[in-house]
This record gives structure tokens, C-alpha cells and sequence, in this order.
């Protein structure tokens, strides 16, 4: 599929086998790719479910520590395995380079873009993906605050993300479209919501209020759709997108 390397290939064939099968809803988005598609994390189902069933590759943002494999082990070791999960120190040592090793290789083989969170390269991140949407390639975020919230209902998200609509507009003259995404557990599918595109007119802090907003209405919306949550006026995406 596209820019994937074999390993990352091999591995969602693999997990197509053992995961639900979901259908797809809502593909391909209006107006069609390129897209930055923004989704749940969901404790990782949100994220498994996506990659193994999208059939337009995309560029996934990874947090940077995690796409190189020694600094990966690391991460692992001080945190994952030790403050999440407290593993013994032992086994946390062995299972920290052996996963530290696979995921690196794998975020590799996805040609994922490294997210340099609280660093000045976070430039280079925005510059990176801005370049990979004028080249006509899909990204894809997880821009949860609570990433493992594994609940349907849509929380809040770090809004540092809608900061790509300005460089791209300014490298390229582009408009970015931000696609939500809806994982549901219960029926199976991916639904995707209409697009919510970037005004470059609008002063910067309200759009990016107004992009947050809009992508969290439009989840739950997608979510009451399915059944998973109740609300007693479900917001219209649409509508919620234009205010």
C-alpha cells in the first residue's frame, strides 16, 4: 500500500486476522484525499482498528522517542512498563528492548512523522507533514489528552495539532480539511465526518477553537449515530462546523 514498508505490511495482514472486521463508513471523504485525519485513540483499539483498515495509506504523527528503537527501549523502560504497567525491573528490562526493538522498526516501516512534543523541532514536524499534504499523502493524528480513554464520548484534545492548517496555508497556499474519525466497538465500523476546513481569514485562536469544537461535535455525533452514547439534541457536524 503506497509509501508502507514490508514489515508494516506483513504485520497489519496479521492483525486483520485476529481483530474484529469493521466496516467502513463515510469513505472516501468529500471532496476526496488528501486529508488529516483526526481519531480516538481509544487506549490503542481506536488506533489498531484504523491502520488495519484504511485503505488509503497515511502518514501516522508518533510521538519521536518512539520512532527510534533506542530511544524507544528507553521510553519503554522508564515508563511504559515501569509507571504503567510495574512490571518487575528484570522483566521490565528484557520486554523493554525486545518491544522497544519491534516498535521502532515498525513505526519505521509505516513512514510515520515524529512528533517533537514541547521541543523547538516541533517545526519540523508541521513543516514535514505540511510537504507530505502538498504531495498529495494522507496523515493521520490522535490528538487525545487522555489517550487511554476508552470511552465513545469524545474528550479533550491538545489543539497544538491545528497549527499545521497555518504552515501549510503559508508554505503552499493550501487549506487543510480535517476528516474526524469514529471508532465503534459495538457495531463495528469506521464512520468518517465531513471535512472541517481551515479559514485563513479568521484570527488564528478562534479558528483553532472552532476546528477542536467542531471535530469533537462531529465525533459524538458519529457516535449517537451508532448507538454508543445518548445525547438529547445530537450535534449536526455541519452545523457545529459553520458556527
Amino acid at each position: 500500500m503506497g509509501f508502507y514498508g514490508p514489515l508494516f505490511r506483513f504485520c497489519r495482514a496479521v492483525t486483520r486476522c485476529f481483530i474484529p472486521r469493521c466496516r467502513m463508513l463515510g469513505f472516501p471523504p468529500e471532496g476526496g484525499y488528501p486529508v488529516v485525519f483526526v481519531s480516538r485513540h481509544q487506549n490503542y483499539d481506536g488506533m489498531v482498528a484504523v491502520m488495519a483498515h484504511l485503505t488509503e495509506p497515511v502518514h501516522v504523527w508518533v510521538l519521536d522517542t518512539l520512532t527510534q528503537v533506542k530511544s524507544c527501549q528507553r521510553h519503554f523502560a522508564s515508563y511504559t512498563f515501569t509507571q504503567r504497567y510495574h512490571m518487575p525491573r528484570l522483566l521490565t528490562g528484557i520486554c523493554a528492548k525486545a518491544a522497544g526493538w519491534g516498535v521502532g522498526r515498525l513505526l519505521t516501516s509505516m513512514a510515520s512523522i515524529p512528533v517533537h512534543r514541547g521541543k523547538r523541532e516541533i517545526i519540523d514536524t508541521f513543516r514535514q507533514t505540511a510537504d507530505l499534504l502538498h504531495a498529495g499523502e494522507s496523515v493521520l493524528i490522535f490528538p487525545d489528552v487522555e489517550y487511554t480513554d476508552e470511552s465513545p464520548e469524545a474528550g479533550a484534545m491538545y489543539p497544538g495539532f491545528v497549527n499545521l492548517a497555518r504552515i501549510l496555508m503559508k508554505r503552499y497556499g493550501q487549506a487543510v480539511r480535517f476528516v474526524p474519525l469514529y471508532t465503534s466497538r459495538r457495531t463495528h465500523t469506521i464512520s468518517a465526518g465531513p471535512p472541517v476546513q481551515f479559514n485563513p481569514s479568521v484570527p488564528f485562536a478562534f479558528e483553532r477553537d472552532r476546528i477542536v469544537s467542531a471535530l469533537q461535535a462531529s465525533m459524538n455525533h458519529m457516535a449517537a449515530s451508532c448507538g454508543d452514547i445518548s445525547l438529547a439534541d445530537p450535534p449536526e457536524a455541519k452545523a457545529a462546523e459553520e458556527e
